[in-house]
């Protein structure tokens, strides 16, 4: 279910410029529920400009997936099954014209350092629109620092602009390991204020998961 709330809610996203509850089933799935997010998890605060230029002219959307567990797709059933082939599926559906492309960057079990570190070979190289960057799990996991995570968030999202993509910051899960960890509503309120300042958006998959 993590796999289908993610993919639904960041296709209509990308499709309406905010986080909409999306009534579509994910395809290949029989009975999947409705997804009913708050109102103020519905919307995106910001345009994806370089994303809404790609659509508008009909040139191939680039859309690269940098992330840990749950991008990379532990639990899910198959590669197919992953949130980043699942949302290029969900987009197919709705821009039937349009050519686009989701890549899947995750690796288990990988921090922000971590990615950072390969961030020219998978991320930059890929020349991506759109970069969904899930982050923040595993620092809480495994030994948090705010004073680290504020500045490796912050480089990352400058990498990002660097190479002209739009970004959107996807904050941790609300899962059992993860809520046990005391700094767990830290990493969560640094990640939300850090898009803020740096003027990207946050898909809030904690609060949403939490509801």
């Amino acid at each position: 279910m993590r796999h289908q709330i993610c993919t639904a809610l960041v296709a209509g996203a990308l499709e309406l410029g905010s986080l909409c509850a999306v009534t579509v089933p994910v395809a290949a799935e029989a009975s999947v529920p409705n997804c009913i997010a708050p109102a103020d998890l519905r919307r995106l605060d910001l345009p994806l400009q370089r994303t809404a230029r790609r659509l508008a002219s009909r040139n191939l959307l680039m859309i690269v997936a940098l992330g840990s567990s749950s991008t990379a797709g532990a639990g899910a059933s198959s590669a197919e099954a992953t949130y980043p082939s699942r949302l290029m599926v969900e987009l197919a559906q709705r821009f039937h014209t349009q050519p686009i492309t989701v890549l899947n960057r995750g690796i288990n079990g990988e921090r922000a350092v971590d990615m950072l570190a390969r961030f020219g070979t998978s991320v930059a190289a890929e020349h991506p629109d759109l970069v969904l960057w899930q982050v923040g799990t595993n620092a809480v996991l495994r030994g948090y620092e705010h004073s680290k995570s504020d500045l490796l968030i912050r480089d990352g999202i400058r990498r990002m602009k660097a190479i002209g993509a739009d970004v959107i910051l996807i904050d941790p899960q609300f899962a059992p390991k993860v809520i046990a960890k005391l700094e767990i509503e830290d990493m969560v309120d640094l990640i939300s204020s850090t898009a803020s300042e740096e003027k990207v958006n946050l898909f809030h998959r904690f609060a949403l998961m939490r509801h």
